[in-house]
């Protein structure tokens, strides 16, 4: 898992930021969720996600910014063009940067 989460973002580091907003961490199982929905072609799954969406948009537990990238993957999606949804979704998911949180839990443990 440590292995995985340090390859994630070594990624990032190498791959540059991006224009696209950074994803509070609460808000990263919705972009997941988008990124797997959008792979799989599922409607069903796009469903659920956009109900997730809507539900931490409307709490407050979402910013607006968030919000309308996700919908523009959504409405890709929604129009037929799983491709370019896909595309978008994973380069949503590339363009984010570690939190200090993130970097502290792939942290090797300090030998005693």
């Amino acid at each position: 898992m440590r292995r995985q989460a340090l390859l994630i973002v070594l990624a990032v580091l190498v791959t540059g930021c991006g224009r696209a907003p950074q994803i509070a961490p609460v808000n990263r199982r919705a972009m997941q969720g988008l990124q797997t929905a959008v792979s799989s072609r599922k409607v069903e799954w796009l469903d659920a996600t956009v109900k997730l969406i809507e539900e931490k948009y409307s709490a407050g537990e979402m910013d607006d910014g968030e919000y309308e990238v996700f919908q523009k993957i959504v409405a890709k999606a929604r129009s037929g063009d799983w491709s370019g949804a896909q595309h978008d979704a994973f380069t949503l998911a590339e363009s984010q940067q570690p939190t200090a949180d993130d970097l502290e839990k792939i942290k090797p443990a300090r030998a005693n």
